[in-house]
């Protein structure tokens, strides 16, 4: 069986991979794997010529990312499309749950698109409502801060943030990152190193999705 697992970014791939084994789901691969990649994007090209590769097994996670042009199901028609000029018809919609789909030949196709499959944004979503603390005090306060300079952007005034409003949950997240025992430690090492809680409970349909996904 030839397995291929695909992720939008780096930062996702170690994410997912890390939480795998935190949740000891069974089959996940080794995230050095010749099989596991990052494609640095989720363009319908990009896509394409990925799902162009062989492949029994195809595990896919990408962000839903914000309009014009994202979105979870906007995002997931993107996959459709790429897969429909690879000759593999995916369901219409994408299920809250993720995608497990058996193709009629066999092969397997799983999607997860975060945060979780319906809402706009992206792996930071993800991450802040599943596993930063749910009382965590620095959390308040990073949120704090980024919408005072997201208000002082709206003003013109001083200091003020250079990023779009849209990007306001990694900004977030990154800024309470940088306050961990080891400042601005990425996310999958966050899974490792404990800044991040991974309870079962919080993350179980992802963890669900991730067993089916992964299943041999």
């Amino acid at each position: 069986m030839v397995r291929l697992c695909l992720f939008e970014a780096g930062d996702d791939l170690h994410l997912v991979m890390h939480l795998a084994a935190r949740l000891s789901i069974p089959g996940r691969p080794d995230a050095r794997g010749s099989g596991v990649k990052s494609l640095e994007g989720n363009d319908e090209a990009k896509l394409t010529a990925a799902f162009k590769q062989e492949w029994d097994q195809l595990v896919l996670v990408l962000d839903a990312d914000g309009p014009p042009e994202g979105g979870a199901q906007k995002t997931y028609w993107r996959v459709q499309r790429a897969m429909a000029a690879c000759r593999v018809v995916l369901p219409e919609r994408l299920p809250p749950e993720g995608l497990a789909h058996v193709c009629p030949d066999g092969r397997r196709v799983s999607v997860w698109i975060f945060p979780d499959n319906e809402r706009e944004g992206a792996m930071e979503e993800f991450a802040l409502s599943g596993l930063v603390p749910a009382d965590d005090s620095l959390l308040a306060h990073a949120a704090s801060q980024v919408g005072m300079l997201l208000a002082n952007r709206a003003s013109h005034t001083e200091p003020a943030a250079r990023f779009e409003p849209s990007r306001a949950a990694k900004a977030t997240l990154r800024t309470w990152l940088s306050w961990q025992k080891r400042p601005g430690v990425p996310p999958g090492s966050a899974v490792v190193e404990g800044a991040f809680e991974v309870d079962g409970h919080r993350v179980a349909r992802f963890a669900d999705w991730l067993r089916a996904a992964f299943a041999p």
